[in-house]
């Protein structure tokens, strides 16, 4: 399975429509992927089947047919059967002798033999209990022991057919526990509780290893899937190539790519047009209107009507430079001019402008600063932090026509973060809106509400620059913004070495 992610081309007018259409003509790829993950699990559970087969057919062969076994019934029944031999004495009579070392096995083992000719008559015997050996036997007691696995509540195991008899090999009672098939002594059932757990265990790590390497290609074919739709969800666009069942995935994030690049770059064009179409009709309006308030032969009600036109146009002409800003901040098109700024002078500066160029009667602009803040410089654009704050003053006083206190000012919190606040005694606004504020300004892609674009800026523009900005109010006491910005240096911080 082969993938890669590379820089996303330039969407055509068509390109999202004919990926839709491909994607509609191509068949899911959902049910012949589990499918085939079906029929590998079917596969696995074959290949171990077999495995534990194979293993147990290896583990039974060694017990029951290696005459070497140590302890073992069936080898040592074997063992008599193979070296019992009959000899005739001086009189002809036959006579039956067992070797030492198999006497010796039989006797480690607490174990008996006999000899049992083909008239049920016990023609030898080692050890055997005496209502065992002084008993004869029929062909069916015979047959019903072969059948039991019990001569007289005794343990028996039946060696080969000899030309002279049947050798059976009894064992103390309560020593070995007959199966439906045979006897399983003690140390044959711990072997199989040890071959049980060996083909546990043996099942278990196939199974992982197994799941392992699935796992790991799994990933590995899904990461690029993954890092595309983070791209997308942050709004970069993206393009993937992929082959096998995981083809389509790619497609549709790549027609997800396309569709919400080609809406992007048809906002940015609609933000761009509508800038540039309204700024030429509000210049003549503003200078109509300025003309207007400023004749000194009109009426006075002319010249307050030319000035309240003059405020809407001004409002209109920020609202609109505020949305070309967060346009561009959004689409990463607003380059930041990083700079050190002085931060009581940059402060300082603003409430000038307002003063000089003349605020209404009504508003009262002051600014406050502390002595820690004197000596304190951040890192920032300053053109954008100058938009910032002069949009929390103009926020202040659009919400308070009647007229308010506005005051800037400056400290510093936790020696590391400043601290600038627009805070005026206004109407203020209720503890709702103050919670859908300070959810609006705890991401970069909120969308701006009733409250305007110019918070919605505030709030980019403090994240951009590492900070946040934070907002109290009550009905009737006010509304205060607060930006905090990490400090880059101040005056007396030791220099820091190169």
């Amino acid at each position: 399975m082969g993938f890669f992610k590379k820089k996303a081309p330039a969407p055509t007018r068509d390109t999202a429509a004919q990926w839709r259409i491909n994607r509609t003509r191509r068949q899911s790829f959902a049910p012949a992927y589990f499918a085939k993950q079906a029929f590998l699990f079917i596969g696995l559970t074959i290949l171990v089947f077999f495995v534990d087969i194979a293993l147990y057919i290896v583990f039974q062969f060694a017990i029951y047919n290696n005459h070497d076994y140590d302890g073992s019934p069936t080898s040592t029944t074997f063992e008599v059967t193979d070296n019992l031999s009959a000899t005739e004495d001086e009189s002809g009579a036959t006579v039956y002798k067992l070797p030492d070392n198999t006497a010796s096995w039989l006797d480690q083992q607490n174990a008996w033999a006999m000899l049992v000719g083909n008239d049920g008559e016990v023609l030898w015997s080692h050890n055997a209990p005496p209502e065992i050996a002084n008993h004869i036997y029929t062909q069916n007691d015979i047959a019903n022991a072969a059948r039991t696995f019990y001569l007289e509540n005794y343990p028996t195991f039946f060696g080969t057919n000899r030309d002279d008899g049947t050798v059976i090999v009894g064992y103390p009672i309560d020593e070995y526990v007959a199966f439906p098939i045979n006897y399983m002594g003690n140390r044959e059932l711990v072997a199989m509780i040890v071959l049980g757990v060996v083909l546990i265990y043996l099942d278990a790590l196939i199974f992982f290893m197994v799941y392992s390497l699935s796992r790991r290609r799994m990933l590995k074919a899904i990461t690029p899937a993954v890092e595309a739709l983070d791209d997308l969800a942050h709004g970069v666009p993206t393009h993937m190539e992929m082959k096998g069942p995981l083809a389509d995935i790619a497609e549709s994030v790549n027609a997800a790519s396309a569709i919400i690049q080609h809406k992007d770059e048809a906002r940015k064009r609609w933000v761009s047009g509508v800038s540039h179409d309204v700024r030429t009709p509000l210049a003549i309006s503003m200078g109509h209107a300025e003309r207007i308030a400023n004749a000194t032969n009109a009426p006075a009600e002319v010249r307050k009507s030319g000035e309240v036109i003059v405020r809407q146009n001004e409002r209109i002409r920020d609202l609109v430079e505020d949305l070309n800003i967060v346009s561009k901040l959004e689409y990463d098109s607003q380059p930041m001019n990083i700079e050190t700024i002085q931060v009581v002078p940059f402060a300082r500066g603003i409430v000038a402008d307002y003063l000089n160029t003349g605020i209404d009667v009504q508003y009262d602009l002051e600014f406050f600063d502390t002595p820690t803040v004197q000596e304190c410089a951040i890192q920032g654009d300053e053109r954008l932090l100058r938009r910032a704050v002069r949009n929390l003053i103009d926020n202040s006083m659009r919400h308070n026509g009647e007229g308010c206190k506005i005051a800037l000012s400056l400290d510093v919190e936790h020696s590391s973060m400043l601290a600038l606040t627009v805070a005026d005694n206004g109407r203020g606004c209720d503890t709702s809106r103050i919670g859908a504020l300070m959810a609006q300004a705890s991401t970069p892609d909120a969308s701006y509400d009733a409250h305007g674009l110019g918070l919605t800026l505030v709030s980019r523009i403090s994240i951009m620059h590492g900070g946040y900005v934070s907002f109290a109010s009550e009905p009737k006491r006010g509304f205060t913004a607060t930006m905090r910005i990490p400090i880059a240096m101040r005056q007396n911080d030791p220099p820091q070495a190169k």
